[in-house]
């Protein structure tokens, strides 16, 4: 549930910085282009790319899934989607993880145990969004 709360939002934010520009053919200067229309439409911009400890994007394994993505992804909407499916084949979900691993794992942790909660997902999600300057922001959960 928490899951697609954050996805909606991670897609309508990223829509209304997209829907400006044309989509690009194979251009993997996609990145540049995003970065720089958030910068503008978003005054937060730092805040909503900023690494934590849940996060921990400079870890090698969310620095390596990042990079992949990016390079196989036309655009940032094309990121988004490659980033969840990403998550959804790598980190199974498990309804009999207790609410306080929310807080106790980090998203390359998460991704190495290959499973966890929605909220644990999410911060998965977050991380290799982050890490390629996408803005993402939690809505619930940790």
């Amino acid at each position: 549930m928490i899951v697609v709360a954050i996805v909606g939002v991670l897609i309508l934010m990223n829509m209304k910085v997209t829907q400006t520009t044309a989509k690009p053919e194979q251009n993997l200067a996609w990145q540049d282009e995003y970065i720089s229309l958030a910068r503008a439409e978003f005054p937060n911009y730092d805040e909503y790319v900023a690494n934590t400890i849940y996060y921990d994007y400079e870890n090698q394994l969310i620095v390596n899934v990042a990079e992949n993505i990016k390079m196989n992804s036309e655009d940032s909407t094309d990121a988004v989607k490659n980033t969840l499916q990403y998550v959804y084949n790598n980190v199974e979900y498990t309804s009999k993880e207790p609410d306080s691993s929310c807080f106790l794992g980090t998203a390359p942790a998460i991704i190495e145990s290959r499973s966890g909660q929605c909220d644990t997902q999410a911060i998965s999600d977050i991380a290799i969004l982050r890490k390629m300057g996408i803005v993402a922001i939690p809505i619930g959960g940790c």
